[in-house]
């Protein structure tokens, strides 16, 4: 009994140690998880442990916030600058690697849309928008056509390649080179040892490792440059700059609506907390945003293009549930290990637009039950949490809830839970103490 009274104390004692140690653990599997999918033999347990640790990193910091807020890791010491340039050197490494093997990528792999129609889509959008044209308008290959859906912080970056006769698939690379220095640039006094280093070197790291197992994210998807907005909407929610979040909450709603589903909590965290000039001013941002660079100019002249383009992302969802590998018999994409969508497939006796609409029923849901008990916790225990880490946690586990039962889970699409983790990881090494405490 004695004996089992000093272990307790012990590992007590060892605390925050086990939860970061957990923490890291959970970030890993999910990495390797990741990394490795296209060589998953078994679906079930994968996308289950995948789903396990994507929330883990959301509930630990929220469950143990008492032990981050006492035991940050940035020590702000401005003797300790080198550490800082070690960073700056390691991040210009990998994203030197990066763009070598975008030039290597750029010269064998050339852009088709009979391979993938995504960088196709946005080359037509692009040319449109330079020649007056209306945009949403749709989109014409050889031998059929669709609705234009991509929203314009998608398509509008890459106004620069085509001005300037670059390749496309340069932005991306630009854009999370652009988010790298930024935030080197932003935390520069938390980058003050080994801990802060490597937590800001394992984003473009685990970034550029993520891409070297999974060749379709470079070659056929712009999803880095919607990860590098929630990376930078992950880091604007951490502060109190209404412009810098409206900002960033705009770009991730002009990419997808998914964001949409997770501001309801975002907005009552504010409420809570009685910062309503605060959320006043990042709606009219917002509002202003969204109004100058979607209704003005594209939704007023065809109200249909937000139902049209989920119309679309619905019937495209069938018909990938319908072509089935020849050696598996199976969907391919829906066997790589990173969703439930597999296991509501394989369900018997019922149609597959019913069992999509069974998959978006079960999601609601459950969106629903994180909006509700999300905002009960934070009501309730307020005084206890910190704020920027339960949004950012609350972020995470909303992501793991919506990529889980993402009824089309293409690997590409898992770029942005991946960096969204490096991000929380990251910002829990690096806040300063008292960014910290309740």
């Amino acid at each position: 009994m004695f004996c089992m009274q000093s272990i307790f104390h012990k590992l007590k004692a060892y605390k925050t140690q086990i939860v970061w140690a957990f923490l890291l653990i959970a970030f890993l599997v999910e990495f390797v998880i990741l990394i490795s999918c296209n060589n998953h033999n078994d679906q079930s347990t994968t996308s289950i442990w995948l789903f396990i640790c994507s929330m883990s990193l959301g509930i630990l910091p929220i469950v143990f916030s008492k032990d981050f807020n006492k035991n940050a890791f940035s020590i702000q010491n401005p003797k300790q600058i080198a550490w800082w340039f070690f960073a700056l050197f390691a991040s210009i490494v990998v994203l030197c690697i990066y763009f070598f093997k975008m030039q290597d990528l750029i010269k064998h792999c050339r852009i088709d849309e009979h391979v993938s129609d995504i960088i196709p889509t946005i080359m037509q959008e692009v040319h449109r928008f330079l020649h007056h044209e209306f945009v949403y308008a749709p989109i014409i290959f050889d031998g059929y056509s669709y609705p234009s859906g991509y929203l314009p912080a998608i398509w509008f970056p890459f106004i620069a390649a085509e001005t300037f006769h670059f390749d496309y698939r340069y932005i991306p690379f630009a854009t999370f080179a652009l988010l790298i220095i930024g935030i080197l640039l932003v935390y520069k006094k938390q980058i003050s040892n080994l801990s802060t280093f490597l937590s800001l070197v394992m984003i473009p790291l685990s970034l550029e490792l993520f891409i070297a197992n999974n060749n379709s994210v470079p070659h056929f998807s712009v999803e880095v440059l919607i990860a590098c907005y929630y990376v930078f909407l992950c880091l604007a929610i951490t502060t109190k700059n209404y412009f810098l979040i409206g900002i960033a909450i705009s770009l991730c709603l002009l990419s997808r609506y998914s964001l949409a589903l997770w501001l309801p909590l975002y907005f009552i965290v504010l409420l809570i907390n009685q910062d309503k000039k605060l959320l006043v001013k990042i709606i009219i941002v917002i509002i202003i945003a969204i109004a100058l660079f979607y209704v003005i100019p594209f939704l007023s002249k065809d109200p249909s293009l937000v139902i049209r383009g989920l119309l679309n992302y619905s019937s495209a969802g069938d018909g990938e549930w319908r072509r089935t590998n020849q050696s598996t018999h199976l969907p391919e994409h829906l066997t790589h290990g990173l969703g439930f969508a597999y296991f509501f497939y394989v369900i018997k006796g019922i149609d597959i637009p019913t069992k999509i609409k069974y998959l978006q029923m079960v999601l609601l849901a459950l969106i629903a039950v994180f909006l509700v008990s999300m905002s009960f916790i934070f009501y309730k225990y307020k005084n206890k949490l910190s704020t920027p880490i339960f949004l950012l946690c609350s972020f995470k586990i909303y992501l793991s809830i919506f990529y889980t039962f993402i009824h089309i889970p293409y690997v590409y699409l898992y770029t942005v839970p991946l960096m969204v983790s490096g991000a929380l990881i990251f910002y829990l090494v690096s806040a300063k103490k008292e960014d910290l405490i309740a």
